[in-house]
């Protein structure tokens, strides 16, 4: 917590990337009176359930799930079931940036 603390002291309009945002971050910024959008914004990631529900709906990076798990399932039957030609491979998946309330943007004029 000591990070967050720090970072919001020494830049309260920034803040960085800090597991458990909901639990954690959330509440000390709170206690601190830093408020989630007008001092800061705030982005998660992977798009749980909590962040559509928070108070202040949170902004998260939400990853394609059921391709991954589809694709993960097709690579492992590939694997298992392959000829010995099998080549490893690489899959990239396009993250999509979900934007809620917790980072609307800024007026002009501040850093």
């Amino acid at each position: 917590m000591q990070r967050v603390c720090f970072l919001a002291r020494v830049r309260p309009d920034r803040l960085a990337e800090y597991r458990a945002a909901h639990r954690q971050v959330w509440p000390e910024m709170t206690a601190q009176r830093i408020r989630v959008p007008e001092d800061v914004s705030l982005i998660g990631y992977d798009d749980i359930d909590f962040a559509a529900a928070a108070a202040v709906p949170l902004s998260s990076v939400r990853q394609p799930r059921q391709l991954l798990g589809r694709t993960a399932a097709q690579l492992l039957l590939d694997e298992a079931l392959g000829e010995e030609a099998h080549q490893h491979r690489q899959v990239v998946f396009e993250p999509e940036l979900v934007v809620r309330r917790s980072s609307q943007a800024r007026a002009h004029g501040r850093s």
